[in-house]
């Protein structure tokens, strides 16, 4: 193999050891366990990523705020589902007129809690997490 192929190697096995990897998914039981704040990151098809903190309250209510490019602050509701996952709508704040929609999985270990929140359309995915106490 030449250097160049090595370092290239290198490089991409660095890129690698760099992703954070998400702990087990589990269920949740009880949508008032997922009460509280966390920050991570926004990701939309054919945009930035950006920052994002979602503050969950006990009943399932949340405010969602992106930052710039393109920033917003709404609204929204989660609903626990059977399978331990949630469904959640948020009004679309860009004046579209829109509701959003889809399915978030809480990934819970190594002292933190994870949320990834999926749009029906596929178009946008936030991943967010708080440490547990």
């Amino acid at each position: 193999m030449s250097a160049r192929g090595i370092a290239i190697a290198l490089f991409a096995l660095g890129l690698a050891a760099c992703a954070t990897t998400l702990p087990p998914a589990v269920r949740v039981a009880d949508i008032s366990a997922l009460a509280g704040t966390y920050s991570g990151r926004l990701k939309e098809v054919s945009q930035l990523s950006r920052s994002a903190k979602l503050v969950v309250q006990p009943n399932g209510n949340f405010e969602l705020t992106a930052s710039e490019p393109r920033g917003f602050r709404t609204l929204g509701v989660m609903v626990l589902e059977p399978d331990g996952t949630f469904k959640y709508l948020y009004n679309e704040s860009k004046g579209e007129g829109k509701v959003l929609s889809g399915k978030g999985v809480v990934h819970e270990g190594d002292g933190r809690r994870v949320l990834v929140l999926t749009h029906d359309d596929g178009l946008q995915t936030m991943t967010v997490s708080r440490s547990l106490p």
